[in-house]
């Protein structure tokens, strides 16, 4: 699940650019056998998010942290495929 928020809106002459934060919540893990699928296996995550619209299409700031310490860092710029 993604919730995201616009907080301002900034303007650099012409241009107006919306300036975003958000967060996200998920749970998921790969399992080999089909028997092995159990709830109690999830890996749960989340991630904050600061982002903007600009010219150059959607540029944003990411950290994420999983269980069992895992953790990222990301920064796009453009539409992800």
């Amino acid at each position: 699940m993604i919730a995201y928020r616009e907080l301002a809106s900034l303007g650099l002459g012409g241009l107006n650019m919306p300036f975003y934060l958000g967060a996200s919540v998920e749970a998921g893990n790969v399992w080999t056998r089909r028997s092995d699928i159990n709830l109690n296996s999830l890996i749960l995550a989340g991630s904050v998010f600061i982002g903007m619209k600009t010219f150059l299409g959607p540029v944003y700031l990411a950290y994420g942290q999983a269980e069992r310490k895992h953790s990222s860092v990301y920064l796009y710029l453009g539409q992800r495929f």
